[in-house]
């Protein structure tokens, strides 16, 4: 499932608003820079680092899974992913 997919499910499930467009990753890379350089000057947790957008940014369109073999296979039953989400953020 794609992150533009969930994201809409995940703003239900906790009640806060969708980001409604997108960010460059031009940007996001800035801002992972800059979060590292806060984190090594403070030791503030890093909310987002250079290596998590690269990753986003190659994996964007290749994280595709499919739970039908699975099913097939195993006879493996999954929740849905909304009920999913409200039993976490619920926890």
């Amino acid at each position: 499932m794609p992150m533009r997919d969930l994201l809409p499910m995940m703003s239900r499930a906790t009640g806060q608003p969708t980001p409604t467009r997108p960010l460059p990753y031009a940007l996001l890379y800035l801002v992972g820079a800059v979060n590292e350089l806060h984190h090594t000057v403070t030791k503030t947790p890093v909310l987002l680092r250079h290596a998590t957008v690269r990753v986003l940014r190659r994996e964007e369109e290749r994280s595709r899974y499919r739970a039908s073999r699975s099913q097939a296979e195993r006879g493996v039953r999954y929740r849905p992913i909304m009920e999913t989400l409200m039993d976490t953020v619920a926890d």
